[in-house]
């Protein structure tokens, strides 16, 4: 009884594992693939690599954004500046002769961004945030994180299975070795 239990126990925790490595191999693919492009959803996602935006969205959070034709004021928007993707709220906008303008400013930040950002500048509306998931993404992109986090744990899954398919293995082998050795003991009994 006490040998089925422990069974039934490696069972879940073999199920378990790999549930939480499937989740988390799916979650670490969505998110280096809606950093390069918005084709899932709409969405793309950025790592926010300053503290501008505390305690809103602190730095190292992964940030997802989609697309909108305008953004209201308080919105928090990923947009383009000087070559680099910044993460800010929108503090005003304006409308000037049908294109609008928005005045940005970090959370964190005492002073208003300099310039106004126009639409074709804003990559997007922070949809949704995962709190310092992007240190994880950004170590991912590397050939460690890469290592450690896709590579390490799908061989541990094919391990534990390859193990799986050699236990079952033996058991059917066990099973043909008494099979065998009872239809013998039975054919011996009847000469």
């Amino acid at each position: 009884k006490g040998d089925m239990y422990l069974q039934a126990l490696k069972q879940i925790l073999r199920i378990t594992f790999s549930v939480l490595i499937f989740i988390v191999l799916f979650s670490v693919v969505f998110a280096l693939i809606t950093s390069k492009t918005d084709l899932i959803f709409g969405l793309k996602s950025y790592v926010v690599l300053t503290g501008s935006m505390n305690p809103a969205i602190p730095l190292g959070s992964l940030i997802f954004t989609s697309k909108k034709n305008w953004y209201k004021e308080g919105s928090i928007i990923a947009f383009e500046k000087g070559g680099k993707t910044v993460t800010h709220r929108v503090a005003s906008v304006k409308n000037r002769d049908g294109t609008l303008y928005y005045q940005t400013k970090g959370d964190a930040n005492k002073v208003l961004d300099s310039g106004e950002i126009i639409q074709k500048d804003i990559k997007g509306g922070v949809y949704l945030y995962a709190y310092h998931i992007g240190n994880l993404v950004l170590f991912l992109k590397t050939l460690q994180g890469f290592l450690a986090l896709i590579i390490v744990p799908s061989a541990v899954i094919i391990m534990l299975e390859l193990w799986n398919i050699k236990k079952e293995m033996e058991k059917e082998i066990r099973k043909k070795i008494f099979s065998s050795l009872r239809a013998t003991e039975g054919s011996e009994a009847i000469s």
